[in-house]
Parts: structure tokens; sequence; C-alpha cells
């Protein structure tokens, strides 16, 4: 179905107070059409009636003028994130080519979230290479620790038995 036909319906759908319907049209026209940002605006809005400002959040990151409700449904979808860029990338789920978006915020806010997410993920995995490699250490270390015990303990067993064997000949003799 044509992109205005639905769209008719849609806000024919929202007049009528089917806000579910209307957003499962407008969901679907999203995903048609990825690089039409004023349907996410639209889904927003639907979202936001609905009374899901994390979802709300997550249609309207893209918007350039943001309202006071708009910045407070971005900042909880932030949060649901843990403020991660990988997950808000993820969950904005944009699926169409950088290139053709009209819109410079958005291309810019998605360069900068891609940007983010790379260097954030670069760090983290340095981080863990750094911690497993203290571990591994450490775990070394222990083990040379306890080896060089066990065999002190072994040799002083021997000498001690070798002492026995010695008092015992002195002994005999």
């Amino acid at each position: 179905m044509p992109l205005q036909d639905t769209l008719k319906k849609a806000k024919y759908d929202i007049e009528n107070g089917n806000l579910g319907i209307a957003r499962d049209r407008v969901n679907s026209l999203i995903y048609s059409y990825p690089n039409e940002l004023s349907l996410r605006k639209m889904l927003g809005d639907i979202y936001w009636e609905l009374r899901y400002p994390a979802m709300a959040g997550r249609f309207w990151y893209l918007e350039e003028h943001k309202t006071q409700n708009m910045i407070s449904a971005c900042k909880i979808f932030e949060k649901e994130c843990g403020n991660h860029p990988y997950l808000i990338l993820k969950s904005i789920k944009f699926r169409g080519n950088l290139k053709n978006i009209n819109n410079n915020y958005a291309r810019e806010v998605l360069i900068t979230l891609e940007k983010e997410k790379s260097n954030r993920i670069q760090r983290e995995t340095y981080k863990y290479k750094t911690t497993h490699n203290i571990r591994k250490e450490n775990l070394r270390h222990k083990l040379r620790v306890i080896l060089w015990s066990a065999m002190f303990l072994i040799l002083l067993c021997l000498m001690m038995v070798g002492l026995g064997v010695v008092i015992y000949w002195i002994q005999k003799w």
C-alpha cells in the first residue's frame, strides 16, 4: 500500500482513538521507508499518547527540535539503554542509508553514536584484556608459590627421613 494511503488510514485511526492500530501501521511504514524521519516522529507521538515514554524517546531520538516532552522521553530512553551507545543504536533500529537522510542533525547523531560505540567497545575490550591478564598473572604467581612450597616440604620430609635412617644406623652399630 502506498505511503500516503497508509498515512491517511493511520491519521484516521488516531482521530478515532485506535492508537494501537495506528501504531502498527506507522511502524510498518518505518520499515518500508526508513529514511522518512517524519514517520519516526509520528510513531513517537503515538507512543507518547499510549504512555510509553521510553518507546516515544526511541523514535524521537533523531528529532532536531524537541519539545520538553520529547527531551524527557529521550532521557528515559537513554537511561533504559544504560546510556550505552551500542544499545541506543541497536534500539533506534535505523535501517536507512545515512547518505540519503535529508536531516543533517539526525545524520550527525547517528554518526556520533557509531563513533562512541566503537570507542567504548574498544575501551571495554582493552579493560577486559587488562583485567584478564592481571588475573592470569596472579594465577601464575599463586601456582609458583604453591609448587615451590610443595618442593620445599618434600625436600624437608626427605631430609627428616634421611636423618632418621642415619640415626637408626648409628644406634644399630
